[in-house]
């Protein structure tokens, strides 16, 4: 008996973070662990983690921008 741990890009996971920037104290950091799924050869996987890591920041950035933009209305 096993499991498997597969991340994926944040935003597009399983947590919601919009309720997690809600639950959180303003000003605390975020660590995005990525938890990139082996794809054969090291050189494909990092190719993968590093696609992932940029759709990340870009998806943090909105939601930064979209509750910026929420809190002043």
């Amino acid at each position: 008996m096993g499991f498997s741990v597969l991340g994926a890009p944040a935003g597009t996971g399983m947590l919601k973070l919009d309720r997690a920037l809600e639950i959180l104290r303003p000003g605390i950091s975020w660590i995005v662990e990525l938890w990139t799924p082996w794809q054969g050869e090291p050189e494909k996987t990092v190719e993968l983690e590093t696609r992932w890591a940029r759709e990340s920041v870009m998806n943090l950035i909105v939601l930064r921008d979209r509750q910026a933009v929420s809190r002043k209305c």
